[in-house]
């Protein structure tokens, strides 16, 4: 079953065809959008079935969850589809929710619950310095609300506009502004659109995979626009130090 992936308008940039804020995610998808992920933040899996009530009450609870609650990424697993990941994780009752830390599983419930008792369960595993600033220009940003998130990012005091947290956001508008860009104008073009579509979902080995072969085949890319886009991709921070260390290997290779 294929992964479902993100519809793209001028308005909203986060959403996807069933207007559901968890991402749907499959045994192929499931290293890369949970385990490898998990380094990066908090991930909240949903182990369902379409034929579970409970689950079909959960749900709309986890994505208010994903969309009020920074720090944190929410995932779906069907059970019945993937029935590989749900043995992995000995599921035997849905909704089943596991919450992913490094890799490894450090909290779980089963069951449907309301929005205040998931809140608090997950409020334990939350980074407690997030700034709101921080919140509010990654919900304009997602919301294709691009010029307002610039000039909130740019009211911050300089001393901040060197932190990883700024300068991961700032690269969120980045791919934001080439996501809502036409993606038909070439073949260069129509590969960034894709690699931002996917870097705005936490698809960072795919988005990067797709900027590398577009500047390996164009050189004039690779060595302007392509290089831009690749370190902005380096600042997202959503992926481990080791796969990060071997793509600046990799693009310091490409342009000498």
């Amino acid at each position: 079953m294929p992964i479902t992936h993100p519809h793209f308008d001028n308005n909203v940039i986060f959403e996807s065809d069933t207007m559901s804020q968890a991402l749907a995610v499959t045994t192929a998808s499931f290293r890369e959008q949970v385990i490898e992920a998990s380094h990066q933040q908090p991930v909240l899996v949903d182990f369902w079935a379409p034929w579970c009530g409970p689950c079909r009450m959960l749900g709309p609870v986890l994505d208010q969850l994903a969309a009020s609650t920074p720090g944190i990424k929410v995932v779906k697993l069907n059970t019945d589809e993937e029935p590989e990941v749900a043995g992995a994780y000995a599921i035997r009752s849905i909704p089943a929710v596991k919450l992913f830390k490094n890799g490894q599983v450090v909290d779980e419930f089963v069951g449907a619950q309301p929005l205040g008792a998931v809140k608090a369960f997950v409020a334990a595993h939350l980074p407690k310095d997030i700034d709101p600033r921080f919140a509010e220009a990654e919900q304009l940003i997602m919301a294709g609300n691009t010029n307002a998130a610039e000039t909130l990012l740019d009211s911050l005091p300089p001393v901040m506009q060197s932190e990883s947290d700024v300068k991961a956001l700032r690269a969120k508008l980045y791919f934001a502004r080439i996501a809502l860009s036409p993606d038909e104008t070439d073949s260069i073009q129509t590969a960034r659109v894709a690699a931002a579509r996917y870097l705005l979902k936490a698809a960072w080995k795919s988005g990067v995979e797709s900027l590398f072969a577009a500047a390996e085949r164009n050189r004039r890319y690779a060595t302007g626009a392509g290089r831009d886009d690749l370190l902005k991709a380096f600042d997202l921070g959503t992926t481990d130090e080791v796969s990060l260390a071997a793509a600046r290997r990799r693009l310091a290779a490409l342009l000498h």
